[in-house]
């Protein structure tokens, strides 16, 4: 039997021995760690007790003394603790016993029948015993022979216990094995080169810490090896090749003292490509990679050749060989993205007969280039779930850590088969696969169960001392990511603290990162930190910084000192900075409220607004909704950056999140930044789809945000967003539970019963937290939603009690308040404040807490109280006195106006605003002489989503009934109702508002039940009044103000061109026309019945009750006029026709007073309206401004205006006429006008004509309105009021403006004409008789300069 087929043998054999599994591999890795031993020499040191026996076997038989030594095998145990005595070392001879030993005989070649006797002891071999027997036996071994021999023996060292072990590779036996051919390597032939450097390998590899002459026989060995390749070409088969390949990094050995054999042997590969198939090709590169990554082999032309090759021929690969080229080709480094594609297309085909091992390889090639589609992803997806079961813990952390590099989340079924599998395998894991599972999962954000994260971190327990900084801050910072805190967290963090001084500034930025995370305020692990950040901070990149501030601040940790150097630095580099830097250090400053230097936030404003207006640049979400959050608790207002914000969040408002949008409202409401009606709206509406994921912190910001931007949502959102609250508010902390109850007192909304009581549970639980201002919060908001707190007084009393709350005068004065509201006299807590409040002294009282306490103690008074207050008349006086100073003006709301238009109208003598001093209080409206008080209770005084006053306006009817005033109040929303109801009849109720109206009431009043004479005074002023007016008659004047609609609503909708024809309110108007005709009774009528009462009437009422009826000779001659004739269609123009005269009006109201009911009229009178106008437009085309308000005005007559005309009428008037009608003309037809134009008329006798003007255009539909230069400065009241008649044309005149530059009236005309205030219907004529400043003339659109032969325009 020849040496190489002994050698078959053995390697059969040793596949036999070596069947173990990986949990034996592991117990054996355990146990050679903890029997570690050390070589001194000749000495061996154990670190555990073995037996005489057991040392005994590890002895060996040498043919002669190693260096004339002795072997030593000592017990390295220690004694017991407390004992002095030590075990003492055994010396054991480096012979067997004679017996055992026996003589060795000349060396004779040996036999074909000893060779096979030979092999089949070797394949009989189970003890090293029987390995020193096989050696005594031998006659003779050759080279080849011996090389066989370290084989079997490898197998059986695995095999061995731990203690055991250290010893085997060290024995003299194998120095006397590999003396025979370690010598001369180069003598033996290639085949068996190889087969000894590979068992050598092996021996080391299993036995890192051999003895010296191992390691000089690897390197003898391989250089041989590499001197082979180097010479003969081609004498290597590829296998040969791949198995020299894999030698190369296996052991320490020969990754230190050997690349150039790894070097050789790749040359040789890419010599021998040809003879490669393709998946031999891809098996060199695969081991090449592994061999170049660990060696850093500088073979790059070899590497591109091969890469080159692989490429080409990669679609004849088997899929694992495809998987290991595309390994190998991407840890080569020198594949090129157009070779990438290529393989990423082929790779796609065999995917589904990938294995577990093909994947990995796959896997680990695409995330580590970062390239591939979505096909292929998704084929991944399916075939790691088709190979689940066979996935290990390399296989698993490297599809989470590829998928985390590619940024693809798979499905979740996958993620979970995964984490499955991570669970199963957990006790194979190492640092690297931890590692590459946190850090994927965290940049996946994907979390898995709590469980897997805490059996990694025991995995890593016993490895956590054996790390360095840079592991444990990856760590620190993948569990921060993922917002776990294994148990045992401290050994990580203390493991970090004694690393602190050797981080560098990524680690410390990982660390501080995933301590913020976790919110783990490691005090002396911050402090290592930041003094270890203070010491090389010069170092840190902009993100290095930002991580660093950010974090300092979410732990709570400030240093003035780090935080100023932080910011300088990033000044220094600000031009580096990109968008979430920049939101990490305004969010961090924030937070610590580090207001940073003007020129600091200077710089950073403008830095911002430059990656704001840089195209191209790209802003995330959540960095744009901190920086607002940030801005605004900065103050930092700077408005061209709040647009460039608001401009690009808008477009992202249906895709934010939760968090995203309370940043966001809070930061706007803070910063006083308007939104509009609709961007709200779309918040609402988002609002809605994120409820589930609002905090309280969120909450809080949220409904601060609607008290403060006074935009109330709709109640049903409202009330959704509280109920977020109950299930949640444990974890919240006091000031946002404050803060969301403050925002429900200011917004006037109950929040619901079982909102209320939640607050008052947590208010109640943790009571320590709680602050005075947070208790007098809570007390407003009981008082102010009129909601009786259950337990909340009890508790701040035992609070008191307890000397645990250092009450001050806000919250004495808010408790005083809260009880007198809820009439809680019988209360301790009243008693317990009453005593306080007397105990006070004058100056610690708040002018507000004095005046509640001087209310309250008055109201106790009055209920006869005990105890009260009793306030000193010192107190009260100061009380009074600050009142009238702090006093505001008295606010005329609506609903105020409306009530004391029909006090005057029922003639009953009133005063609004008056103070009752006494009571520190405003009163709405006072009837005096009757003691009563008429309370308007408008929106602030009424919650919004319940039919119930707010606590202090009932706490002020009641004080007002305390100082004897009857208090009538009045709700705002069923005082429109009942306009809405009631009122609906608005012609009825608007038409008798005049005199002639009220006359008529008082005289049929009287003649129910009346004195004579009084009824004889109504009739008179009647009639008087109608003579006034130049009515006719009662019907006339009935139909007069009819046509006028000035209070109309009907009237006002009708000329807006907003009422459709067949509108509902149409029902009511026709019955409000019924119930006027039957009270426009005739006059005949009239006097009957004032004659029924009075019998001596004057015999000349009838006749002239007669002459001045409705059907008599006057009416029909009044009614001569011109037909009127109204169109079939009743179609309203586009805009309102001039006036009508009063000719035609008296046409008008004739044909409505001759229908058989009034109500038939009802579309001529809708078609009136949408012609013709209401109120003041539809009375004159010649209109005024006076007092704020449009008047009708009366341009002069006759010999006045034949004077006012003197001196005017001249050539240039008459271009200037021509060119203004053209253009008013041009303004009616929508085409090429000129809104507002200058005249400058500064030569004399220039004027413009403007009556003359009138004439031409007041037919054309025109109201003109005088405004004098005095009320130029009102020019923006006169746009609102324009703005209100949408369909009338209006052309505003000022015939001299007098205006200086800084003046009044040029701020109004640069506000209002440059600013886009001016109404479309309605130009601007105005004429200067001075010449003015070209900042004046820039104002308007045109400008004209007079001069005696023309006009010269801009």
């Amino acid at each position: 039997m020849t040496a190489l087929a002994s050698f078959d043998v053995i390697l059969e054999t040793c596949r036999k021995i070596s069947s173990n599994s990986c949990q034996r591999a592991r117990t054996l890795t355990r146990l050679r760690s903890r029997h570690a031993c050390k070589t001194r020499g000749r000495c061996i040191a154990f670190a555990g007790s073995s037996s005489t026996k057991d040392q005994y076997l590890l002895r060996a038989s040498v043919r002669e003394p190693v260096n004339n030594k002795q072997v030593i095998i000592k017990s390295a145990s220690r004694t017991r603790k407390g004992k002095g005595k030590q075990t003492p070392s055994r010396q054991l001879p480096d012979t067997l016993p004679a017996e055992e030993t026996g003589e060795k005989q000349t060396a004779l070649p040996l036999t074909a029948a000893q060779r096979a006797k030979f092999a089949e002891r070797l394949q009989d071999a189970q003890r090293i015993e029987d390995l020193f027997e096989l050696v005594r036996d031998a006659e003779v071994l050759n080279p080849s022979e011996v090389a066989v021999l370290p084989v079997v023996l490898m197998q059986l060292y695995k095999q061995r216990s731990g203690r055991e072990q250290a010893a085997v590779v060290t024995h003299p036996f194998f120095e006397g094995l590999i003396k025979p051919w370690a010598l001369e390597p180069s003598k033996l032939p290639v085949q068996e080169q190889l087969a000894t450097l590979n068992c050598l390998v092996e021996m080391n590899r299993w036995n890192p810490g051999a003895g010296h002459a191992l390691t000089r026989s690897i390197i003898m060995v391989s250089h041989a090896v590499k001197n082979s390749l180097q010479g003969v070409p081609n004498q290597f088969t590829a296998a040969e090749l791949l198995q020299v390949l894999g030698s190369c990094n296996k052991t320490v050995v020969m990754r230190q003292a050997c690349p150039q054999l790894a070097l050789a042997c790749l040359t040789a590969c890419v010599r021998q490509l040809d003879s490669l198939n393709p998946d031999q090709l891809a098996q060199v590169a695969f081991t090449s990679s592994q061999t170049n990554l660990r060696l850093n082999l500088k073979g790059a032309d070899q590497m591109r050749i091969l890469v080159r090759a692989g490429v080409a021929r990669a679609p004849a690969m088997s899929a694992l060989g495809l998987t290991q080229f595309m390994f190998g080709a991407v840890a080569l480094g020198n594949i090129k993205p157009a070779h990438m594609q290529t393989l990423v297309t082929t790779v796609l085909g065999v995917v589904p007969q990938c294995s577990a091992a093909a994947l990995k390889n796959l896997l680990w090639a695409l995330g580590t280039a970062a390239s591939a589609d979505r096909q292929l992803l998704l084929a991944l997806e399916a075939q790691l779930l088709s190979q689940s079961p066979y996935l290990g813990a390399s296989h698993v952390s490297m599809a989470v850590w590829a998928f985390g590099r590619l940024n693809h989340l798979p499905q979740l079924g996958l993620m979970q088969e995964l984490a499955n599998q991570a669970m199963l395998n957990s006790a194979c894991l190492t640092t690297k696969h931890s590692k590459q599972l946190l850090w994927g999962w965290y940049t996946l954000r994907y979390y898995p169960p709590d469980a897997l994260l805490e059996a990694i971190a025991k995995r890593l327990t016993p490895l956590v001392h054996n790390m360095d900084a840079r592991t444990l801050s990856e760590f620190i910072w993948a569990f921060g990511g993922l917002n776990y805190e294994p148990s045992n967290m401290q050994l990580f963090l203390q493991a970090a603290q004694d690393r602190s001084w050797q981080m560098n500034t990524h680690d410390i930025s990982q660390t501080m990162r995933g301590l913020a995370n976790l919110r783990l305020g490691s005090r002396l692990l911050v402090q290592a930190l930041v003094h270890r950040a203070s010491t090389i901070l010069d170092t840190f990149n902009t993100q290095a910084l930002a991580n660093l501030a950010w974090s300092m601040a979410h732990l709570n940790y400030k240093h003035e000192g780090l935080l100023d150097a932080i910011v300088n630095q990033l000044l220094r580099d600000v031009d580096d900075m990109n968008q979430r830097d920049l939101a990490d250090l305004l969010s961090a400053l924030a937070m610590l409220k580090h207001q940073p230097i003007t020129q600091a936030t200077d710089t950073i404003v403008q830095h911002m607004l430059h990656l704001l207006q840089e195209p191209g640049t790209t802003w995330v979400l959540q960095d744009l909704s901190t920086v607002c959050w940030s801005l605004a608790k900065l103050n930092i207002g700077n408005r061209k950056l709040l647009d460039l914000i608001y401009n690009r969040i808008l477009v992202d408002i249906p895709v934010l999140s939760a968090k995203d949008i309370s940043y966001q409202l809070w930061g706007f409401a803070v910063l006083g930044y308007p939104l509009q009606s609709q961007v709200l709206a779309a918040y609402w509406d988002r609002l809605q789809h994120v409820l589930a994921d609002l905090d309280p912190v969120d909450l809080a910001h949220v409904m601060w945000a609607v008290a403060r931007l006074d935009s109330y949502p709709a109640p049903g959102l409202m009330d959704a967003l509280l109920a977020t609250l109950p299930p949640q508010i444990s974890s919240a902390e006091p000031a946002a539970v404050v803060i969301i109850a403050h925002a429900c007192g200011a917004l006037r909304h109950h929040p619901g019963d079982a909102v209320l009581a939640a607050i008052e549970d947590h208010a109640q639980q943790n009571s320590s937290s709680y602050t005075c201002a947070n208790w007098s919060a809570l007390l407003q908001t009981f008082t102010r939603l009129h909601a009786r707190p259950k337990r909340l007084f009890p508790h701040l009393l035992k609070e008191i009690q307890c000397d645990n709350l250092d009450m001050d005068s806000k919250l004495l004065g808010d408790c005083l308040m809260s009880l007198a509201v809820f009439e809680a006299w019988q209360e301790p807590l009243y008693t317990q404040i009453v005593a306080q409040a007397r105990s006070q002294a004058l100056s610690a009282y708040g002018m507000r807490s004095l005046r509640q306490t001087y209310q309250v103690d008055l109201l106790a008074q009055h209920h006869g109280v005990v105890p009260a207050v009793d306030l000193p008349e010192s107190f009260q006086s100061q009380a009074q006195e600050h009142w009238y100073q702090t006093q505001r003006p008295f606010n005329t709301t609506q609903l105020v106006q409306d009530l004391c238009l029909i006090l005057e109208m029922l003639r009953i003598p009133y005063q609004k605003g008056i103070s009752a001093s006494s009571g520190l209080l405003l009163i709405d409206i006072a009837v005096t002489d009757r003691q009563v008080a008429i309370e308007a209770l408008g929106p602030l005084k009424v919650l919004r989503n319940k039919p119930v006053v707010t606590g202090r306006a009932a706490h002020r009817q009641r004080l007002l009934n305390a100082l004897g005033w009857t208090v009538v109040p009045i709700k705002e929303k069923e005082w429109l109702k009942l306009k809405n109801a009631e009122k609906q009849r608005f012609l009825q109720q608007n038409v008798l508002k005049g005199r002639p109206a009220q006359a008529f009431l008082k005289l049929l009043l009287l003649l129910q039940k009346g004195r004579v004479q009084d009824i004889l005074e109504a009739y008179g002023d009647l009639y008087s009044s109608l003579a006034a007016g130049n009515h006719l008659s009662w019907q006339d004047y009935l139909l007069e103000e009819v046509l006028i609609g000035k209070y109309n609503c009907f009237a006002r909708g009708a000329a807006k061109g907003e009422l459709l024809r067949d509108s509902p309110l149409h029902k009511a108007v026709a019955y409000d026309l019924d119930i006027l005709q039957k009270l426009a009774v005739a006059e005949t009528t009239l006097v009957s019945w004032v004659e029924d009462v009075f019998r001596s009437l004057p015999q000349g009422w009838p006749a002239a009750a007669a002459f001045s009826g409705p059907n008599t000779k006057p009416q029909q001659e009044a009614c001569k006029t011109k037909a009127l004739n109204l169109p079939r269609e009743l179609a309203a123009p586009d805009f309102l026709k001039a006036p009508l005269s009063p000719q035609q009006r008296s046409a008008y109201r004739a044909k409505i007073g001759g229908k058989w009911r009034w109500a038939e009229a009802l579309p001529e009178l809708q078609y009136y309206y949408e012609t013709y106008g209401f109120g003041i437009t539809a009375a004159s085309s010649t209109l005024k401004w006076a007092g704020g308000l449009l008047e009708v005005h009366t341009p002069p007559t006759g010999q006045t205006r034949r004077q006012a005309d003197t001196g005017q009428v001249n050539y240039t008037d008459t271009l200037v006429r021509r060119a203004l009608v053209q253009n008013t003309e041009n303004f009616l037809t929508n085409t090429d006008f000129r809104s507002s134009i200058l005249i400058i008329s500064s030569a004399p006798g220039s004027a413009v004509a403007w009556d003359r003007y009138l004439q031409q255009v007041a037919p054309l539909g025109v109201r003109l309105v005088q405004l004098n230069s005095t009320d130029i400065t009102q020019l923006a009241d006169v746009a609102l009021t324009l703005q209100q008649y949408p369909r009338v044309k209006f052309a505003v005149v000022c015939a001299s403006m007098m205006c200086t530059e800084g003046s009044g009236a040029h701020a109004a005309l640069h506000s209002v004409l440059t600013g886009g205030d001016w109404p479309n219907n309605a130009i601007l004529y105005a004429a200067s008789p001075l010449t003015v400043s070209k900042s004046i003339s820039s104002c308007f659109s045109k400008v004209m300069r007079l001069h005696d032969l023309g006009f010269e325009p801009n």
